[in-house]
């Protein structure tokens, strides 16, 4: 199986805080199946940082993480990437495909949380497709308002990941369903930042989805991942 949205390398951002925590999370993901984990910590350009900059910082947790993998470097694969904030202007910015998975053109895109979403949001979707060639996944769809993924998919060629803890309530269970069978959803993530907790809602999801939606959903990711480029762990 696949999660296509942690934050484990341990301080690329306000997840993993140290080697040891990036441990313990990637054992929770393999214990529960996981082979396959996109590392994408978050990219903010409010914050003032360059790509080159976030990549440095990105590049340096890895390297610290890697050598403490031992045999786990032999169960599961590593695509780096980054859940990249979306905000007025990042269209503008150079070398933003580099923050793709894996040197793929497939960007985790997170969107802006209010309820009804500005002209400009739509423009930079469309600019980030047109102008960089990239294609975006939209991170935990579970978090916007229906009406605005409606409008936004009606516009794009997207496709949505899902948190699996947005499956654990009644009420949000049938917002997701609904999105998976559309057609929408693509793949499957925790966004895990520090506890192990969200592997158990991994699992939860996954019987909740049953084996048809799980079939579906890995293919679906697997054939994302086949065009990034995995880590060497060894």
């Amino acid at each position: 199986m696949i999660d296509m949205h942690t934050h484990i390398l341990p301080g690329a951002d306000h997840g993993s805080r140290s080697v040891e925590m990036s441990l313990s999370l990637i054992d929770a993901a393999l214990s529960v199946g996981i082979d396959k984990i996109a590392a994408t910590p978050h990219f903010y350009l409010s914050s003032g940082d360059s790509v080159t900059y976030f990549l440095e910082k990105r590049n340096r947790a890895f390297t610290r993480l890697l050598p403490a993998l031992g045999e786990r470097a032999d169960k599961f694969e590593l695509y780096l990437g980054a859940e990249v904030n979306l905000r007025l202007g990042l269209s503008e910015i150079d070398g933003l495909k580099r923050l793709c998975i894996g040197g793929s053109n497939i960007m985790l895109l997170e969107m802006p949380l209010d309820k009804v979403w500005r002209d400009w949001v739509f423009n930079e979707v469309s600019f980030i497709i047109d102008r960089h060639n990239i294609r975006p996944i939209i991170a935990h769809i579970d978090r916007y308002e229906p009406s605005q993924v409606a409008k936004l998919f009606d516009y794009f060629p997207l496709m949505a990941q899902i948190n699996a803890e947005s499956l654990m309530s009644f009420f949000g269970r049938r917002k997701i369903l609904r999105y998976f069978d559309e057609g929408l959803v693509y793949a499957l993530g925790s966004d895990v930042h520090c506890e192990e907790e969200a592997y158990l809602y991994y699992e939860k999801a996954v019987n909740i989805l049953g084996d048809d939606r799980m079939s579906r959903i890995n293919a679906r990711s697997r054939r994302l991942l086949s065009e990034a480029v995995s880590e060497d762990l060894k």
